[in-house]
């Protein structure tokens, strides 16, 4: 319905606005450290910007590959390459659990809109990363590795975000090891 059509219109138009305000603040952020990748949020009316290792790191590029998909201009896709590209050495970082939301949120995203197999290579690093956390004991994935003094093996909830990659990884591959760990991870939590 038409209503419908413009209210989807003008919530496009917003924030195509505030993600092209946000370049602005990056640019200016990225003049004062130039290891933060991402915006996470606002800080006492600051762009608080994160490193790539950050748990939030890939929401921001895959919000640009969603503008994308939903315009199809090549401005968004070009800002969608670029902020992906930052995460890149994500992919053998094992001391996270945090891969699916950073990896699959942003080199998902662009894999699933453009076949680019680059991006799928490195979707299949980072799920073989994310494995090296299973515990097939326990029988879960491990969310962090401080306070060992408190916890044994932590689990969180976060983790069932991160399972999507380790369910794609098994349906490009069919390596079933994919699936058991995610399978039994969803299982404990």
């Amino acid at each position: 319905n038409s209503l419908q059509a413009q209210k989807i219109s003008s919530a496009t138009e917003h924030a195509k606005t505030q993600l092209k305000y946000a370049f602005e603040e990056i640019a200016q952020s990225k003049t004062r450290n130039k290891k933060v990748v991402s915006p996470r949020s606002i800080r006492a009316d600051t762009l608080f910007m994160v490193p790539s290792g950050d748990w939030t790191s890939g929401f921001f590029p895959g919000n640009l590959w969603f503008m994308y998909e939903l315009t199809k201009n090549k401005f968004w896709l070009k800002k969608a390459q670029e902020f992906t590209a930052n995460l890149e050495s994500e992919k053998t970082n094992g001391k996270t659990h945090d891969m699916g939301v950073k990896m699959y949120c942003s080199f998902g995203n662009g894999y699933r809109l453009t076949k680019n197999a680059n991006y799928k290579t490195i979707l299949l690093e980072s799920a073989r990363t994310l494995m090296t956390r299973f515990n097939p004991k326990i029988g879960c994935i491990k969310s962090w590795d401080h306070h060992n003094d408190v916890w044994e093996f932590p689990v969180i909830i976060d983790n069932m975000m991160n399972l999507e990659l380790l369910f794609w990884a098994f349906k490009e591959t069919k390596d079933s090891t994919f699936y058991k760990v995610a399978f039994v991870s969803r299982s404990w939590i």
